[in-house]
């Protein structure tokens, strides 16, 4: 809001005498030009104003009489409080908190008094003032520069030196009014109960946690986290598909600068701007005093973790909410200035207590300025991966090896080109060449060591500024919304662990919710259907299972896609030759199917994969079959919009429960809900053969399966813990389990690879 062109300061009518006169022996109104800036009638001796409703310079024409006043559209700009009545108030009061008397325009009601001044009438949310006005008019007694109107401090400031005082009346805890203690992270809403991250309740919720720096080259980062993230981020949580019950959503800025913002911390320049429930823009409205001086994230970031109150938009986390996915964003454009004792270390104790996810906007180049890059993620830890002396020739890849321990899991987020064209949308891809470090470069000072060290081995993201900049400035047209859609999607799929379900191996069912489980069975097993999918093509994922002993493998897997279908089977050693057949054609054409381009990958021992690309009608969507040996995998790798109505062993995608075929019974039971989904004569037949059992036959079980394994767990010449050694490379701990699992069963420690 800006301050009113019309207001007048004490004016009642056209002719409304000024309160303070000027201080006697003005006689410098003497110019016949000089028009004096305050209604009410000249000053003594003063002998060329002829005009006694001489008039403000303000928005409006002069009034009549008046030859002297030339600038008819220029602003008055006074701080403090309107006049009681103002009826010539055409745009907002520049203050917030509640509108004085009469302002029938100002539509901003929420947040404290911010210009110097006693606060309006009215206003009980000011908790901190100034102790002068700076008004125009003539000076006041004693003021010989003549250059400034001054009003005496308001109540309760004791200093009346300009320091800034507090508000008493607006503190209902006169304690209050003492100094914050930095010692144990200032917390600026010291009346709020701080949440403890201690949940009881039955909701499910998310907390989004935002520190913004707030030096001012920040601005358009300011307005693209503000405008184009938080919003999205929020709407898409509460949606359909992830179905949080409440989001919250919490604000703070931080950066020092001596006399800026008079509400943040003096220490560091820390400040809690508020948490809402759902999305408010209010509180994201950060500044920009700090003019580039001190940036300490560190802190920031604790104390952001700190504050977020128990109770937010009249909901008490604690006792609503079961748990709560959560996001800390930090946004800056240079490294860390060590303004505080805070460590690397307190801070990444701190995310790990509280369970945040920590994502880094900072200023690095990753690869390359010009690759448009917008984040990479190093779920690994760097001393996993010894240098080699020499480098290896990879065989599989053609590729040299630099590093022993596998493939580096460096994933990255990049802008789409489509005939050198950027339409908005990403790619993320695996780059396992060199070490997280070593494919970025610090764009300010050690923003890698400082916080690109901080997520190293977690799930958090670290994103370039300078690509969202280059998107921001529009340097690259469609680079912005891509940065958007990769940001938002990245949060999104952290916040909900997701995962795009999949069966595989000794089956091992990955639910659209991310929830694992296993089925024994032996039998033919609908997978996902959907009569409608791709515009009424429709779609059928059948797998076969088989039992050995105690367990059970996915032996082939069979898809249907409008009238044609692709059968896929596990069978060699080596996987060197493929075993498929198209609409029941052995070895058939598989350039396409469906109209779909098909993929085929054999570049590594013992495995192959199929990948059928949906991109035509579901963008940078595929399904992927997965041989290792004769095991089989499934992955259906899209989101609601492409598999969002299908039913079967995925579970349902919007709900994440186990539905039956009625699509209103929920089971609890794996081995109930396995045998609602044997496939049916209504199913239709997808294999090129029969295979024993066969409807109405039901699947068959293994006999005694858990007295059978601990049998053969004595027996083994693998060991439990043989099987966690070989595992423990693997980041997600259900995977590591059900590795564990399979090598234990097959007493094959190169199991692994199936994972």
């Amino acid at each position: 809001m800006r301050l009113s062109s019309s207001l007048l300061l004490l004016a009642v009518g056209a002719s409304a005498q000024f309160s303070f006169p000027p201080p006697p022996g003005d006689t410098t109104t003497t110019d016949p030009t000089e028009s004096f800036s305050l209604t009410g009638p000249p000053p003594p001796g003063d002998t060329t104003t002829t005009d006694t409703t001489e008039s403000f310079s303000l928005t409006g024409p002069p009034p009549p009489g008046d030859t002297t006043t030339t600038d008819t559209t220029e602003s008055f700009s006074l701080t403090g409080p309107p006049p009681p009545v103002d009826t010539t108030t055409t745009e907002s009061f520049s203050l917030t908190g509640p509108p004085p008397p009469g302002d029938t325009t100002t539509t901003d009601t929420t947040g404290s008094f911010s210009l110097t001044g006693a606060p309006p009438p009215g206003d009980t949310t000011t908790t901190e003032t100034t102790d002068s006005f700076s008004l125009t008019g003539p000076p006041p007694p004693g003021d010989t520069d003549g250059d400034s109107f001054s009003f005496p401090p308001p109540p309760g400031d004791t200093a009346g030196d300009g320091s800034t005082t507090t508000d008493s009346t607006s503190i209902s805890d006169p304690s209050l009014l003492s100094p914050p203690d930095t010692s144990n992270y200032y917390f600026p809403n010291k009346h709020e109960k701080p949440f403890g991250y201690k949940y009881h309740g039955e909701e499910k919720c998310a907390i989004i946690n935002i520190a913004m720096d707030e030096s001012g080259s920040m601005v358009t980062e300011q307005q693209f986290m503000r405008d184009r993230a938080v919003n999205k981020m929020v709407r898409f949580l509460n949606g359909n598909k992830h179905q949080f019950d409440k989001v919250f959503v919490c604000s703070n800025g931080f950066g020092n600068n001596p006399g800026g913002n008079p509400d943040a911390d003096p220490e560091d320049g820390y400040r809690h701007l508020g948490c809402s429930l759902g999305y408010d823009r209010t509180i994201l409205q950060w500044s920009y005093w700090n003019e580039g001086r001190n940036e300490d994230g560190y802190a920031a970031t604790i104390k952001s973790i700190n504050n977020v109150p128990e109770v937010i938009g009249g909901v008490n986390i604690t006792s609503t909410c079961r748990t709560a996915a959560l996001n800390m964003i930090l946004v800056t454009d240079e490294d860390r200035d060590a303004v505080t004792e805070v460590t690397k270390d307190d801070v990444r104790q701190r995310l790990t207590e509280t369970g945040y996810i920590y994502n880094i906007v900072v200023n690095v180049f990753i690869k390359n300025d010009a690759a448009n890059i917008i984040g990479m993620r190093y779920n690994y830890n760097a001393t996993d991966y010894p240098r080699l002396t020499m480098p290896i020739l990879d065989r599989e890849t053609g590729t040299f090896r630099f590093y022993g321990g596998g493939d580096i899991p460096n994933e990255i987020f990049s802008a789409k080109m489509e005939d050198g064209v950027i339409h908005g949308e990403y790619v993320e891809e695996m780059d396992p060449s060199l070490l997280y470090k070593e494919l970025m470069t610090n764009g300010h000072g050690h923003t890698i060591e400082d916080y690109g060290e901080i997520i190293e081995g977690t799930k958090g993201t670290i994103f370039s500024i300078r690509t969202m900049r280059k998107g921001t400035r529009g340097d690259v047209p469609g680079l912005s919304d891509a940065f958007a859609n990769a940001l938002v999607d990245i949060k999104i799929c952290e916040m909900t662990r997701c995962r795009d379900p999949e069966i595989g191996g000794d089956p091992h069912i990955t639910t659209w919710k991310n929830e694992h489980y296993e089925f024994h069975g032996q039998c033919d097993l609908v997978l996902a259907k959907d009569p409608k999918w791709g515009g009424g093509l429709g779609l059928d994922v059948h797998i076969r299972t088989k039992i050995v002993r105690y367990w059970s493998y996915i032996q082939a897997a069979a898809i249907r896609i409008g009238d044609d279908i692709l059968e896929v089977e596990g069978g060699t050693e080596m996987n060197t030759e493929p075993k498929f057949w198209v609409n029941f054609e052995y070895l058939g054409d598989l350039t396409t199917f469906a109209g779909f381009p098909v993929t085929q990958d054999s570049n590594k021992i013992h495995r192959r994969s199929y990948t059928i690309d949906l991109d035509s009608k579901y963008k940078g969507k595929k399904i992927v079959i997965d041989l290792y040996r004769e095991f089989v995998r499934v992955k259906l790798d899209g989101g609601l919009e492409t598999f969002g109505n299908t039913i079967g062993l995925l579970g349902d995608p919007r709900s994440g429960a186990l539905l039956g075929r009625d699509e209103h019974t929920e089971f609890n039971d794996y081995v109930d809900f396995g045998n609602e989904w044997q496939v049916l004569p209504a199913d239709g037949m997808l294999f090129h053969e029969t295979s024993h059992p066969h409807f109405p036959e039901r699947c068959i079980e293994p006999e005694d399966p858990q007295g059978e394994r601990r049998r053969r767990l004595d027996e083994s010449s693998i060991t439990i813990e043989q099987a966690e050694a070989a595992c423990a490379s693997l980041k997600d701990p259900l995977s590591i389990k059900d590795c564990i699992y399979d090598v234990v069963a097959t007493q094959d420690l190169d199991m692994i690879g199936a994972f």
